[in-house]
């Protein structure tokens, strides 16, 4: 993991280094995860609560 800003982080795959997402940046119940190249989007934050 890697702290973003604010109380937020992304979330790095250690053998390939890509980040957690959300697909089509979803809001929605149920939406898909997918992992990515990291670029800066929204959808890579991820709050622990």
């Amino acid at each position: 993991m890697r702290y973003g800003s604010a109380g937020y982080f992304r979330i790095r795959n250690a053998n390939g280094g890509r980040v957690l997402g959300v697909l089509n940046a979803s809001t929605a119940q149920g939406a898909q995860l997918v992992q990515g190249d990291d670029n800066g989007a929204d959808d890579h934050l991820w709050r622990f609560v």
